[in-house]
């Protein structure tokens, strides 16, 4: 993946490292700025990141797991028809264990079914609201309408906390290109109390990753930007 980069492997490196130094990550635009290069450049090594990082979050959540999702739409308001479900480990007090998000192009029962089965643990409690379309899943999974209201607000502020991310942080976003960013942000969100080993994490994914094909790393046209409601 560091075959035929525009600028040099050092620099790439350093690029690699501001992504993982910083908290919430770094556009393109942002390192556009700070390494003197293209925007779409950036943009286009930032894509070979994502893609090394797909699949990459294999560990299925456990114990107390809150299940949530929000709908893309486009700049008339009218709905896009994808889903981005996420669900998040409630430890407690607060706080949250490991998170996964996921790009679906709807919530219908087989989409969700399969979300459950990729990311959570059939020997966890999965939490729903009472206004929830996933509180009455026939599933093999122990699903329940959350009693407990701080469970659920656990939830909303880490979604408020990714929608924040995905449209205040990036200018522009396409569709297509949304799962990638949600691979970036929740490999990092996973190792936020290990960041030391964060670099060395996705240098070593991107040294072990076949080179990519130009079409599958490159964009054609920068795309509009897709608002979430």
């Amino acid at each position: 993946m560091f075959e035929k980069l525009k600028f040099s492997v050092h620099t790439a490196f350093h690029i690699v490292f501001d992504l993982c130094r910083l908290g919430d990550g770094a556009s393109s635009s942002m390192l556009s700025k700070k390494y003197g290069i293209r925007q779409k450049t950036i943009w286009e090594f930032k894509r070979k990141i994502q893609l090394a990082l797909n699949g990459q979050q294999n560990r299925l959540l456990t114990g107390a797991v809150v299940l949530n999702s929000f709908c893309i739409t486009k700049q008339d308001d009218t709905p896009e028809g994808k889903v981005i479900c996420v669900a998040v480990e409630a430890l407690g007090n607060g706080e949250i264990g490991k998170a996964y998000g996921q790009l679906m192009d709807c919530a219908s029962e087989d989409c969700i079914l399969l979300f459950l089965e990729q990311h959570i643990s059939v020997d966890a409690k999965v939490y729903v609201s009472e206004e929830s379309i996933y509180s009455h899943l026939v599933t093999n999974f122990d699903i329940e309408i959350a009693e407990d209201n701080s469970l659920l607000t656990v939830c909303d502020k880490h979604l408020a906390e990714l929608r924040s991310w995905l449209y205040g942080k990036h200018r522009r976003l396409s569709v297509e290109h949304i799962q990638g960013y949600l691979d970036e942000y929740y490999y990092r969100f996973n190792r936020r109390n290990n960041r030391a080993a964060l670099f060395d994490g996705i240098i070593g994914l991107m040294a072990r990753n076949s080179p990519l094909k130009h079409s599958k790393s490159k964009q054609k046209g920068i795309p509009d930007s897709v608002p979430v409601s």
